[in-house]
């Protein structure tokens, strides 16, 4: 599959085209690398919308383990219970 955004530099910054509308994009670094994650991450998230969706719940997940628990339902509508998201 054809990735949906490239990286490009002019000047001192990196940009991202769009290679369906051929609208461009500043993702608002100067270094390369930073940049090319930008681009990868959402050439993934557009190749495959619920695989985002997981990583982000497991994120979240991760994340709420460390900082505390509470029973019952929080915003995002996931379970919580016992430091374990359901």
């Amino acid at each position: 599959m054809k990735p949906k955004y490239r990286l490009f530099k002019r000047g001192n910054k990196y940009y991202k085209r769009d290679t369906v509308t051929n609208q461009r994009f500043s993702p608002g670094t100067s270094c390369r690398k930073a940049a090319q994650k930008l681009i990868d991450a959402e050439n993934q998230a557009h190749e495959s919308p619920a695989l985002g969706q997981e990583l982000a719940k497991a994120y979240l997940c991760k994340r709420r383990s460390k900082t505390g628990t509470k029973k019952g339902r929080d915003k995002t509508g996931m379970r919580m219970e016992n430091d374990a998201c359901i």
